[in-house]
């Protein structure tokens, strides 16, 4: 993006789609820091001392910062936003 392209300060951070990204990957972890599901998977996991594998939150923030945007992070906060 040139300088000249910037309208706000967030549009140098994280222009277009980055920006959708974030709010989708921040959606996610609300849902998931007050989902039961996965606190009692963790907790299991824990008392086990089993390693839990990283939530979809972690996962889609790995990807779309590597440059996949396979899934698409629009698709994904329209399906937070109707709960599914």
């Amino acid at each position: 993006m040139l300088a000249n392209d910037v309208r706000e300060v967030q549009d140098a951070l994280c222009p277009g789609r980055c920006e959708t990204a974030w709010h989708a990957v921040s959606a996610l972890r609300a849902r998931e820091s007050s989902s039961t599901r996965i606190a009692a998977r963790r907790r299991v996991e824990y008392e086990t001392q089993q390693p839990h594998p990283p939530a979809l939150s972690e996962l889609l923030l790995l990807r779309w910062r590597a440059g996949d945007w396979t899934v698409a992070p629009e698709d994904v906060l329209a399906r937070v936003a109707e709960g599914g």
